[in-house]
């Protein structure tokens, strides 16, 4: 009998997240086969919101977006496997985004760890795979999978949903060791800072025009319940994001 022909398994396929997939929970859902591979950077590119109100990237020489590397699990020919999965959630078919393969500066983690099992263990506070910050030293890693969109490019803002899960993503990759003024730096530009999400109880701080908004309305309250008598007028106004106040003393007129 004749040796059976075996096809050798396919090559792994690295993945870069740069958006709402820096989440482990999410891409553990998304990509169940997958593992945690390191942190990466993707030079000469920059990080936007666009018009869909979603991630994209757009080539721009002398920039950089930092991500993390994850390891697809499956055959990637399979419909059931981890890349078939992120086409369709990325919306590959729709057009929404389109793949393209970068080469990226990786920066290992000290052992490859099961997506799903990193999620665990961020959730509970400790370091993915027992490592305490140690990482390889960095390697360009050639042909790793980007879904970006080059029909989608004009700047947006980004959907309120979309808002809690990117933040969900900027906490686990500082976690892991991305640079947190690259974030705040690019990201926090475009997406605004929420510890908790819009479905939550916990009630959001105010922006500085809802402030203004109310104090506007206390006063005029106030002012209707008074008697006529030399009082004060606030003049109310947002200077970069603060509120601030002139007050000026008004005597009432003569009757």
């Amino acid at each position: 009998m004749s040796p059976r022909s075996t096809r050798p398994p396919p090559p792994p396929r690295l993945y870069f997240a740069y958006g709402s997939n820096l989440a482990f929970q999410q891409m553990a859902t998304r990509c169940p086969g997958s593992s945690y591979v390191g942190r990466a950077v993707l030079p000469d590119y920059r990080w936007q919101i666009n018009e869909r109100g979603y991630a994209n990237i757009l080539p721009f020489p002398g920039s950089s977006v930092h991500g993390l590397v994850f390891e697809l699990g499956n055959d990637p020919s399979s419909p059931s496997s981890d890349e078939a999965r992120l086409d369709r959630s990325e919306g590959v078919n729709s057009g929404a985004y389109l793949k393209e393969t970068c080469a990226v500066v990786l920066y290992p983690a000290r052992r490859k760890v099961r997506t799903s099992s990193a999620a665990a263990e961020l959730a509970r506070g400790e370091p993915v795979g027992g490592a305490s910050g140690r990482e390889g030293f960095p390697r360009v890693e050639d042909d790793v999978l980007v879904y970006l969109s080059d029909v989608f490019v004009r700047p947006g803002s980004p959907r309120d949903e979309y808002v809690d899960r990117i933040n969900n993503g900027i906490r686990d990759a500082v976690a892991m060791g991305v640079p947190a003024a690259y974030f705040t730096n690019v990201v926090r530009e475009w997406v605004p800072e929420r510890a908790q999400p819009a479905s939550s109880s916990v009630r959001r701080a105010p922006t500085a025009r809802e402030e203004l908004a109310e104090l506007i309305r206390r006063r005029e309250e106030l002012e209707r319940r008074l008697p006529s008598r030399p009082r004060s007028l606030t003049c109310y106004q947002v200077h970069h994001s603060h509120l601030v106040s002139l007050t000026i003393v008004v005597s009432p007129e003569r009757r």
